[in-house]
């Protein structure tokens, strides 16, 4: 079953996301992100509770090019900027992966974001086997708030859930997000 994330998950959430992620430290911006109303945040369910995760940050894109900027952080409810949704992280418990729960939940979440009336466009920074699956492709036009690593522009991708092109510009997100380390290691 999929379903909004409550607050009685927080804790089973954060123990799947280090054993999904055991290389990488994102609990503290799970936490901050859990704490954040605004996301779209949501689980998946068994008879044993919640197995997987995913969270769709909004965001905006700026037409003004971020070349040599410091990015600057979203505010609350700001309107600035064509919308736009992050997704991620993404987790599934490790003795649920490869079963089919995450691309379920990635498909549940990205309908709920194609019945709003903007249908903004969603944006990944991740794996384009996986997420080439769902029509992610190369995002070379929207720029994300800090330079990636050589290599991987590939991993850079967006998906357009109207019939509009993904807007031109830098991705502003909220300061949850604003941390180097998140986008190049």
């Amino acid at each position: 079953m999929i379903r909004a994330t409550r607050k009685g998950d927080h804790a089973r959430l954060i123990e799947i996301c280090r054993a999904a992620f055991p290389e990488e430290d994102l609990v503290p911006l799970l936490r901050d992100l859990l704490a954040d109303d605004t996301i779209l945040s949501l689980t998946t369910e068994t008879r044993d509770g919640p197995v997987a995760h995913v969270i769709l940050t909004p965001c905006a894109i700026d037409p003004a090019p971020r070349e040599g900027q410091t990015p600057e952080a979203l505010a609350p409810g700001e309107k600035r900027g064509a919308p736009a949704m992050l997704l991620g992280p993404v987790a599934v418990a490790p003795d649920h992966q490869g079963r089919g729960v995450g691309s379920k939940l990635i498909a549940d979440a990205l309908g709920r974001v194609a019945t709003r009336p903007a249908k903004p466009p969603v944006l990944v920074l991740g794996d384009p086997n996986y997420y080439g699956r769902f029509g992610f492709t190369a995002e070379p036009n929207v720029a994300p708030p800090y330079a990636l690593p050589e290599g991987w522009e590939p991993a850079w991708q967006s998906l357009s859930l109207s019939r509009q092109a993904v807007p031109k510009g830098t991705l502003r997100v909220p300061a949850i997000w604003l941390h180097e380390a998140l986008w190049t290691e």
